[in-house]
C-alpha cells in the first residue's frame, strides 16, 4: 500500500506509460493549488511544449479511490484519459467559449461562503445561510468525477450574461442530471454495506453504525444518485417543501459534506447536539476540500423558511451544562 507521497510520485513518473505517444516527450510535475476552503491540493501538469497553458489534474481524490480498494491500473488509466481529453479541449477554446453551446453544460455546487470569501469575488454567485451557490460548465464526465470549468466573472462577462440568467440555467440542468433523492439512513446503509442482513457481518456493522450515527432517530440522507456535489439538491425548487412533506413537518439539516445533507425531524434530537455532531464529524470524518458547513440549518414547514438553528449563546449553555457529563 502506498503512502499519499508515494502515489503521486508513482503517478508523476509512470502516468506517461497510459497516455497516447503524443505526449511521450512532455515534461511531469506536481504543483500544489488552493482550491475549495482555501484548501491545498496536489495537481498533476504534463507539460508539452505547445501547451501554453496545460491541464491540471488534482490527484487527492484519486488517492482515496485508492484507499478504497480501486486498482491502480484503474486510476492511471483514468487519470490519462481525463488529462488528455481536457488537453483537446484545451485546443478548442472557441468552443468553450460558445455560450449557446455550453449553456446546456452549466450546473452550480455549493460551498462555504467564509471560507472561499476570496475566490467568490472572483465568481458569479449567490449566498443561502452561510453558503453561496457557485456554477460550472461541465465538460464531461468520467467515472470517478467530472471535467469542469468554474465560471469566473470575466468568463461571464464574455458570454454576455448575468448572474441570473447563469442561476436560472444552472438550476435546469442540475435538476435533469443530478435529480434529488432522499433515502433513509438503514437504506444508505444496505448499499454501502450489502451483506445479508441475517449475517453476523451485516448485524456487526450495523451495530457500529447505531453507535455512530445515532439510529435510534430516523435520520434521512439527501443527495443526487451520484452522490457528487449532492448537497446542491437541497436548493432545488420545491425540495425543502418535498423533504417536509417526506417527514411531515419540519427538520433540522446537517451538512454532512458538499456531497451530502442530512436531515432529522424536529424535536428528535436537540439542535445544540446535532451542531455537535457536525463538528465533530467535520473535524474528525470528512476531508477539509469536502467540508461544507459546521453549522446547523432549520426549516420550518409551516412558514416555509430555512434559517440557521442553535444561536451560539444556546451552544455555549448547553456545552457548560453537559461538561460535567
Amino acid at each position: 500500500m502506498y503512502s499519499y507521497s508515494e502515489f503521486i510520485q508513482y503517478v508523476k513518473e509512470n502516468i506517461k506509460n497510459y497516455m497516447s505517444p503524443a505526449f511521450s516527450g512532455a515534461e511531469t510535475m506536481i504543483r500544489q493549488f488552493i482550491k475549495n476552503n482555501g484548501i491545498q491540493l496536489d495537481g498533476l501538469i504534463i507539460r508539452r511544449r505547445e501547451d501554453a497553458v496545460p491541464p491540471v489534474i488534482y490527484l487527492n481524490g484519486y488517492y482515496k479511490a485508492y484507499l478504497d480498494n480501486v486498482e491502480m491500473p484503474e486510476i492511471m488509466m483514468e487519470i490519462a484519459r481525463l488529462y488528455e481529453y481536457n488537453s483537446q479541449v484545451r485546443f478548442q477554446k472557441e468552443e468553450l467559449l460558445n455560450y449557446e453551446k455550453q449553456k446546456e453544460n452549466i450546473t452550480f455546487r455549493m460551498v462555504n461562503a467564509k471560507s472561499n470569501r476570496e475566490k467568490l469575488k472572483e465568481m458569479p454567485h449567490r449566498t443561502e445561510q452561510d453558503l453561496a451557490m457557485v456554477y460550472t460548465i461541465e465538460l464531461e464526465k468520467f467515472p470517478m468525477g467530472a471535467a469542469t470549468v468554474a465560471i469566473i466573472n470575466s468568463l461571464m462577462e464574455l458570454y454576455g450574461t448575468s448572474e441570473e440568467e447563469l442561476h436560472q440555467l444552472a438550476m435546469e440542468n442540475s435538476v435533469k442530471k443530478y435529480p434529488f433523492r432522499i433515502q433513509n439512513m438503514s437504506e444508505v446503509f444496505r448499499e454501502m454495506y450489502p451483506f445479508d442482513i441475517d449475517s453476523v457481518e451485516y448485524q456487526e456493522m450495523k451495530a457500529v453504525m447505531d453507535a455512530e450515527m445515532n439510529e435510534k432517530h430516523d435520520m434521512y440522507v439527501i443527495s443526487n444518485p451520484q452522490k457528487h456535489y449532492g448537497a446542491s439538491v437541497l436548493f432545488y425548487p420545491d425540495a425543502m417543501e418535498r423533504i417536509a412533506g417526506e417527514l411531515g413537518g419540519g427538520y433540522y439539516i446537517l451538512p454532512s459534506s458538499v456531497h451530502e445533507m442530512i436531515v432529522v425531524r424536529e424535536n428528535e434530537i436537540p439542535p445544540e447536539e446535532l451542531k455537535q455532531m457536525v463538528e465533530e464529524v467535520n473535524a474528525t470524518e470528512v476531508s477539509p476540500e469536502e467540508k461544507l458547513s459546521d453549522k446547523v440549518y432549520h426549516y420550518d414547514a409551516a412558514a416555509r423558511k430555512l434559517e440557521i438553528a442553535c444561536p451560539e449563546e444556546n451552544i455555549a449553555l448547553y456545552q457548560q451544562r453537559n461538561a460535567g457529563r
